[in-house]
């Protein structure tokens, strides 16, 4: 399988997440007669993905997040509209800082890394005082962003956990949709 027209990081993520083989697109380079190397922005995301891609459900879960030095930045990344609802500031490392809404409210992230299990992120997503609906900012091993998680997401992966175990402690296979 090929992912053709692909113009942007977001959709690169996405189809990394996917585990989509195989892109083109302008947002991986320019047209050229044989394949050749993808814009280093393309690179670097696709080596993240791989370096945290087998240590746990949570990473199949991320979305790119567009990442910043200042909250002042963030401004302009939303006013470029494309469906933005956050923007991570992050330090000159790659690690959140805060979370900045659409509407200019900052939030403090909650970092999680890949191989941590659903059900402890789901307890800290429910207990944690601030910021309830922002999403949970994974990281990985060295803190530096990988995506984010929104919380329906991971309720939404929770319950199909349920549901699954659900069926099987009730003698039933799970459907395939």
């Amino acid at each position: 399988m090929v992912a053709e027209g692909v113009e942007t990081t977001a959709e690169l993520d996405r189809l990394l997440s996917l585990r989509v083989p195989l892109a083109q697109g302008y947002g991986l380079g320019p047209p050229v007669p044989v394949m050749g190397a993808a814009t280093a922005e393309s690179v670097l995301l696709c080596r993240r993905r791989a370096a945290v891609a087998g240590r746990g459900g949570l990473f199949d879960l991320a979305e790119h997040a567009p990442r910043v030095t200042t909250i002042e930045a963030a401004a302009a990344v939303f006013a470029r509209g494309c469906g933005v609802t956050w923007v991570v500031v992050v330090d000159e490392h790659g690690r959140p800082i805060t979370l900045i809404d659409r509407y200019g409210g900052v939030h403090p992230p909650l970092v999680v890394l890949p191989a941590e299990r659903l059900a402890d992120v789901a307890r800290r997503v429910a207990s944690r005082s601030a910021g309830g609906c922002s999403p949970v900012v994974l990281c990985d091993e060295n803190a530096r962003l990988v995506g984010l998680v929104t919380v329906e997401r991971v309720l939404g992966r929770l319950a199909d956990a349920i549901e699954s175990d659900a069926l099987i402690r009730a003698g039933r296979p799970r459907s395939p949709c």
